[in-house]
């Protein structure tokens, strides 16, 4: 239920992971932001999953504070170079941390990260509830934020 191809935590083919948010309005922020990169904003549905997550070891850091302590520039965090957070995403992977909390680059809300195949079994996420997304009502709940 994760991928491999890399993202803001985690290098390209090196781990499976699965980016959540604990709010649903972060979840959209972040897709509506990487599906209006394309020439044409994709009209194609999309479904919001509530997840119900178990993890027994996260590393927090759960602000622009934290991550400026190992190094994360926050004039730069929104951007698309990766490369510092990836370092820190493979660390704690590999002091075996199965999850970490971080701030979102698109929204106010924490992102939680799951490093699959370090939860302890298929119990650890489960689909709570399904929704279809209207981008153009969500885009109007955000004007002015």
């Amino acid at each position: 239920m994760g991928n491999a191809a890399g993202g803001r935590w985690h290098p390209p083919n090196s781990f499976d992971a699965l980016y959540t948010s604990l709010a649903s309005d972060g979840a959209l922020a972040e897709v509506y932001y990487h599906l209006s990169r394309a020439p044409v904003l994709s009209s194609s549905n999309v479904r919001l999953a509530r997840l119900e997550v178990r993890t027994k070891r996260t590393l927090m850091l759960p602000d622009m504070t934290s991550l400026a302590g190992l190094g994360v520039e926050e004039a730069k965090y929104g951007l698309l170079n990766y490369d510092r957070c990836q370092e820190i995403g493979a660390a704690a992977y590999l002091l075996e941390f199965d999850s970490l909390i971080a701030p979102s680059a698109r929204s106010p809300h924490l992102n939680l990260v799951l490093f699959m195949d370090r939860l302890s079994s298929e119990e650890s996420v489960r689909t709570q509830e399904l929704s279809d997304v209207n981008w153009p009502a969500w885009r109007a709940t955000q004007d002015g934020q």
